[in-house]
C-alpha cells in the first residue's frame, strides 16, 4: 500500500479575448493550485489494484470562455474568473480470471466560481466507466477471440455562464468483438459505439445569426438553442492481414 499527499502549482500563459466588433482584450495568465491525498492500493494476492484520491484545486484567473451575441456582433469571449473544484477519484483493475479482466473509475469534483458559487460551464460533478477485457484461444478452432466492453456515464451539466444552456446526464453503451489468428497474421473485429444511440448536447449556445431576430425575439435569440450533440450509434468491421 502506497500513500501519498502533494500539493502541486501550474501556470499557464495568457490569453486574448476575440469578439467580432470588439477590441481584443488580453487576459491575465491562470495560476493553479492543487493539493491531494489517497493510496495506491495491491490487493488481493496482487490481482487487484485499488487508487484513492481526494482532492482541492483552486485556479486563479481562469480564462473562462463563452460564447455572447450582443447586437453588433456575435462570437467567444474570454474572461478572467476564480475557480475552486473538489471531490474524488476511484480507479480499479481486478483481474478476475486468465482470461477476463474488470475495470472501473469514477471520479466527483464539485467545480464552481468562487465569487457567486455557480457551477463551472463544461464541468460534470460526476463521470465514470466500468469495463471488461477478455481473451481466450480457441485452440480447437485454431482462433484467439477477445471482446472488450465499457458503460462509460457523466452526469448533466451546463454549457455557458451562470448556469446556462443545460446538458442531461449521458450514458452510452461501446463494445468490441474479435477474432484472430494466434500469430496475429490476421484479425477481424466488429466494434460498436454508443450502442444505444443515446443522445445529449455536448456543447450549446445561442446560435451566431440573428435567427430569434427574425422572428422577434430580444437580443440573444432566448428560446433558441445551436446544440452539438455527442456522437451516435457506429457499427464497424474492421479486417486487418500482415504479410510479413
Amino acid at each position: 500500500m502506497e500513500k501519498y499527499t502533494h500539493p502541486n502549482t501550474l501556470a499557464l500563459i495568457p490569453n486574448r479575448s476575440k469578439l467580432r466588433g470588439i477590441k481584443p482584450q488580453r487576459v491575465k495568465s491562470e495560476e493553479t493550485q492543487t493539493y491531494e491525498m489517497g493510496s495506491k492500493m495491491v490487493l488481493l494476492d496482487n490481482s487487484m489494484n485499488l487508487n484513492l484520491a481526494l482532492f482541492y484545486t483552486t485556479i486563479d484567473d481562469f480564462q473562462e470562455t463563452s460564447f455572447l451575441v450582443t447586437d453588433a456582433s456575435a462570437g467567444f469571449i474570454t474572461q478572467n474568473v476564480d475557480v475552486e473544484s473538489k471531490g474524488f477519484e476511484i480507479d480499479s483493475m481486478y483481474q478476475l480470471t486468465s482470461d477476463l479482466r474488470l475495470s472501473g473509475a469514477v471520479t466527483y469534483a464539485n467545480t464552481t466560481h468562487k465569487d457567486d458559487g455557480t457551477d463551472l460551464a463544461q464541468a460534470p460533478k460526476l463521470t465514470g466507466n466500468i469495463g471488461y477485457f477478455y481473451n481466450t484461444e480457441f485452440s480447437d478452432y485454431g482462433v484467439n477471440f477477445s471482446s472488450t466492453g465499457f458503460v462509460r456515464y457523466r452526469s448533466d451539466m451546463v454549457s455557458q455562464i451562470n448556469e446556462t444552456y443545460p446538458s442531461d446526464s449521458l450514458t452510452t453503451l461501446d463494445f468490441t468483438f474479435g477474432i484472430s489468428s494466434p500469430e496475429d497474421t490476421w484479425k477481424a473485429m466488429i466494434i460498436v459505439n454508443n450502442l444505444t444511440d443515446a443522445q445529449s448536447s455536448e456543447f450549446s449556445s445561442p446560435p451566431a445569426g440573428p435567427i430569434g431576430a427574425v422572428l422577434g425575439a430580444p437580443t440573444g435569440d432566448q428560446g433558441i438553442t445551436a446544440e452539438t450533440l455527442n456522437s451516435g450509434r457506429t457499427i464497424k468491421l474492421q479486417v486487418s492481414y500482415n504479410f510479413y
